[in-house]
């Protein structure tokens, strides 16, 4: 009963497009469109292993669905962060319980429910949890950063020392 009061009190958005394993593009009844990052996950990145395979789960979950949206704030992205709602089921923590994302624990350290999630599906080897070690989003990211900037000053270093022969 109480989650059904939950969903009731939240608004409701029309799910326009997924852009990854944990943004969503939604359009709400006044016909606004805004970016969505699912509260306390963080799936793999497109060009990651298992991206592609998160993105698709998202949107076969939720893709062109109407869903509730409980917003808790923003992002440095100025996307609002929600937790989304597909009837009673949360979408978040489907995509943990499914393999399909990890527990964001940076952003959410105190959800129970995300981190028994992850637990389940690492222990069950399910969707990215059955690769022998799958790389974290954020350690990914991390990694392609630091291959932009020596790639930038490998770069430079060509640049000047053609000028200066």
């Amino acid at each position: 009963m109480w989650s059904l009061l939950l969903i009731l009190s939240l608004d409701t958005a029309l799910v326009v497009g997924v852009h990854d394993g944990d943004t969503l593009t939604l359009q709400d009844s006044c016909a606004v469109t805004y970016r969505c990052r699912l509260y306390g996950i963080d799936a793999p990145e497109l060009k990651q292993k298992h991206g592609i395979a998160s993105r698709e789960a998202l949107t076969r979950a939720v893709g062109g669905e109407i869903v509730w949206v409980d917003p808790s704030g923003r992002d440095r992205y100025r996307r609002t962060i929600a937790r989304v709602f597909k009837d009673t089921e949360d979408i978040c923590l489907w995509m943990v319980s499914h393999g399909h994302a990890w527990h964001y624990v940076e952003y959410s350290r105190k959800d129970s429910d995300l981190a028994s999630a992850e637990r389940h599906s690492r222990s069950e080897r399910i969707g990215l949890w059955a690769s022998a070690r799958p790389l974290s989003p954020w350690r990914y990211r991390a990694i392609y950063v630091r291959k932009k900037i020596h790639n930038a000053l490998l770069y430079v270093r060509k640049f000047y020392a053609f000028r200066f022969l």
